[in-house]
């Protein structure tokens, strides 16, 4: 895999590393890995691990062309994110921003631990312990009202004629404001793919979505049927939504979730709609399971 240095696209070759990335990371101070390899698992980028003699080093290449309304793709948001959380042990400790070809490379620390197979009560409960800390002032503010959920959701069908789009388009739910609340951390992408569990305690990785918004945005896509579809091992045992909410242990913001549940997953539907109209087929079923 190679870059292009005019277009900053990705186009393949023998090797699984982007040429010339190695020599970008020794330029950029990290010195010379002894060992590469890929992560697998991420949709929007690509992730490496190098090891450097006594630790081991992520570096994520970010695909900006990736980002859409739902999930942006942004180096620099993810770089802000994780120094705010750097002393919280919800994170990954960030090292360093670069950018190799046009392309923006966050460094960080990597976490050795299991990535989780479905959303856990643990999750839920660091979950909550995230969104009572103060996001970063710059961070994006993530609207969750009914009239933003409707808006993004049809941005996802805007042009598509498909007997699919057609129905969802025609079954978006009617339910009431559950009105404004101050803003809470978020994540932005919450999922069993972004989890990982340490021996007593939980972290999140992935933060290039995260935002300033109402807690039941991060709900949804944690309890969301379709990331865990996508994101999660369909062979894992489950835990139930009501399990899952009560570890979150905040009636009043679990109460708000329940109540705009049935629009917040009809935008998932809608948004893997979107993303199997695209060639990635898997979301074809994930759709589908947010009416299960």
């Amino acid at each position: 895999m190679t870059y292009d240095p005019q277009t900053t696209r990705l186009r393949n070759t023998s090797n699984d590393l982007p040429t010339g990335f190695a020599q970008a990371v020794a330029l950029a101070g990290f010195g010379t890995a002894k060992t590469w390899r890929r992560l697998q698992g991420g949709r929007s980028n690509l992730v490496f691990v190098g090891q450097f003699y006594d630790r081991q080093i992520v570096f994520k290449i970010f695909r900006s062309e990736r980002s859409n309304p739902l999930f942006p793709n942004d180096v620099t948001s993810e770089m802000s994110a994780l120094t705010a959380l750097e002393s919280s042990g919800f994170a990954p400790r960030p090292l360093q921003l670069f950018h190799v070809h046009g392309r923006g490379c966050l460094a960080y620390e990597f976490i050795d631990g299991e990535p989780a197979r479905s959303t856990s009560q643990a999750a839920l409960k660091t979950l909550a312990s995230v969104h009572q800390l103060t996001p970063p002032s710059a961070a994006r503010r993530v609207l969750c009202d009914r009239t933003s959920v409707k808006q993004q959701g049809f941005f996802f069908l805007k042009g598509d004629e498909t007997s699919r789009a057609n129905y969802l388009r025609d079954t978006c739910p009617t339910v009431a404001d559950v009105g404004e609340v101050p803003p809470s951390f978020l994540h932005g992408d919450p999922t069993p793919a972004n989890t990982i569990h340490m021996e007593n305690r939980v972290i999140f990785v992935d933060w290039q979505c995260p935002g300033a918004g109402d807690p039941i945005h991060d709900l949804s896509l944690a309890l969301s049927p379709a990331m865990q579809l996508v994101y999660g091992n369909s062979n894992a045992e489950k835990v139930t939504a009501s399990q899952l909410l009560a570890a979150y242990d905040c009636p009043t913001t679990t109460d708000r979730y329940t109540e705009f549940e049935p629009l917040l997953r009809w935008r998932i539907a809608a948004y893997c709609h979107w993303k199997a109209m695209r060639g990635e087929t898997v979301y074809a079923a994930a759709g589908l399971a947010e009416f299960s």
